[in-house]
């Protein structure tokens, strides 16, 4: 599944630069994906190693910790990139005609 589809227009709504889009999805998915079973990594980890994913998660210390510092990361603001946020559809900014100058195709 693709969230950063989903979560994309949310993020320019709020501000957020689309890296910080493409790091959370990264925190939260790519990372945490060995240690879910019926994941395809994590199917693919468990017969590489021979152990069920529940025997080697004491030792994913990257795996947990990571979507935890993403977290904390993201309530205190460290490393988050800021954009202009973007106006909800339909609405033009003020002081905009929406005249660019340019001529408008004509019909035909």
């Amino acid at each position: 599944m693709q969230l950063r589809f989903a979560y994309l227009a949310e993020c320019a709504r709020r501000g957020l630069a689309p890296r910080m889009l493409s790091r959370t999805v990264e925190d939260a998915g790519t990372v945490t994906s060995p240690l879910v079973p019926w994941d395809n990594c994590g199917a693919y980890m468990a017969g590489v190693l021979q152990v069920p994913a529940v025997e080697y998660l004491p030792y994913a210390f990257f795996n947990l910790i990571n979507p935890l510092l993403a977290i904390v990361f993201g309530l205190i603001g460290f490393r988050v990139e800021r954009q202009e946020p973007a106006e909800p559809q339909g609405q033009e900014s003020a002081g905009s005609s929406g005249d660019s100058g340019q001529a408008a195709p004509g019909p035909g």
